[in-house]
């Protein structure tokens, strides 16, 4: 199964429904298949660990994200120029 991106400030959804989820801790510089998430669920903050494969990323989200990465690499080549 292939590693699913998400990184601290993803916005994700347990693949079998549920509220969205912040990614909160993450890792990836130490191979791990696995993310925390936090979520607000009406009275409280509640907070858990979710193995990547069991989280799809919100489209939106990912999509900003994208954006984001491109304009800031945009601006660093502006500025070695």
């Amino acid at each position: 199964m292939a590693i699913v991106k998400l990184v601290v400030g993803s916005v994700a959804r347990l693949k079998g429904g549920g509220p969205w989820l912040t990614v909160t801790k993450d890792k990836p510089d130490a191979g791990s298949k696995f993310v925390g998430v936090s979520w607000f669920d009406g009275t409280s903050l509640a907070e858990q660990v979710f193995p990547r494969d069991a989280l799809e990323p919100d489209e939106n989200t990912m999509k900003a994200a994208e954006k984001a990465e491109k304009e800031a690499a945009a601006k660093k080549e502006a500025v070695a120029e």
